[in-house]
C-alpha cells in the first residue's frame, strides 16, 4: 500500500480537543451500523477538510480503523499538476482500490485523494458502482468519513450523500446565513440522508 504523511495538527489547544471528542461520542451515539459519514459545508475555506481529517484521527487514537475519502472531484490539478488518482478513478473503473489508497503515518488511519481528471471530474457517477465501493470501506474500515466539495458545487453531491449514513455540516461561525444553511441541510435530506449535527468553527475555536 502507498505510504502518506499527515500533519494531524497535535498543536489542537484543549477546547477543539474537547470539541473533536464530544464529535466523536456524537457520532457513535448514532449506532456502529452508522459508519459512512460525509462532511459539508457551505461555502469554500470554512474549514471542512481540517475538521474531517481531526474527527477521523480522534477514532483512529480511540483504535477505530478510518478510511478518509477525499470527493471534491473539482480539485483535479494541484499547482498546476495532475492530481493523484482517487477515489473518482476507482468509481470511473480507471483504478483498483488497493492502487489509490495510502497508508497515512497515524496507525487506523487510511488516506484516498479525490482523483479524476480535467476530462472526467464532470462524469456522473453510477449509484451501483458507487453503492459497491462504499460497501467494500464499510466491511474493511470501523468509519468511512467522506470529505465532499461544498455543497452545491458538485454535480454527484445527492448521489454520493444517498449512499452515506449521515452528514456533519461545518459552517464558519457568523459567516453563513441561516437561510443557506437551512437550504443545504434541505437539500441533503432530499437525498435520504439525515444531518448528524453542524460543526461551528470560527478558525480559532471548534464547537460541535
Amino acid at each position: 500500500m502507498n505510504k502518506l504523511r499527515i500533519d494531524d495538527n497535535g498543536k489542537l489547544d484543549e477546547a477543539s480537543r474537547l470539541a473533536f471528542k464530544t464529535l466523536r461520542s456524537n457520532i457513535e451515539f448514532y449506532g456502529e451500523d452508522k459508519k459512512v459519514i460525509a462532511f459539508s459545508s457551505c461555502r469554500d475555506k470554512e474549514g471542512k477538510s481540517m475538521v474531517a481529517l481531526q474527527t477521523a484521527c480522534e477514532f483512529a487514537r480511540n483504535d477505530k480503523k478510518v478510511v478518509i475519502i477525499m470527493a471534491d472531484f473539482r480539485k483535479t490539478m494541484v499547482n498546476g499538476k495532475q492530481a493523484l488518482c482517487g477515489f473518482l478513478d476507482v468509481l470511473l473503473k480507471q483504478s483498483a482500490i488497493e492502487d489509490v489508497l495510502y497508508e497515512t503515518d497515524m496507525k487506523n488511519l487510511h488516506l484516498m485523494f479525490a482523483g479524476g481528471s480535467l476530462e472526467t471530474r464532470n462524469a456522473i457517477i453510477d449509484v451501483n458502482e458507487l453503492s459497491g465501493v462504499l460497501m467494500y470501506f464499510r466491511q474493511m474500515y470501523d468509519y468511512v468519513f467522506i470529505d465532499m466539495a461544498t455543497a452545491g458545487k458538485n454535480a454527484n453531491d445527492l448521489t454520493i450523500y444517498s449512499q452515506c449514513d449521515g452528514v456533519v455540516l461545518v459552517v464558519e461561525t457568523n459567516k453563513v446565513a441561516r437561510k443557506l444553511a437551512k437550504h443545504v441541510i434541505e437539500s441533503v435530506e432530499q437525498s435520504g440522508c439525515k444531518v448528524f449535527g453542524i460543526v461551528l468553527n470560527d478558525k480559532d475555536e471548534i464547537k460541535s
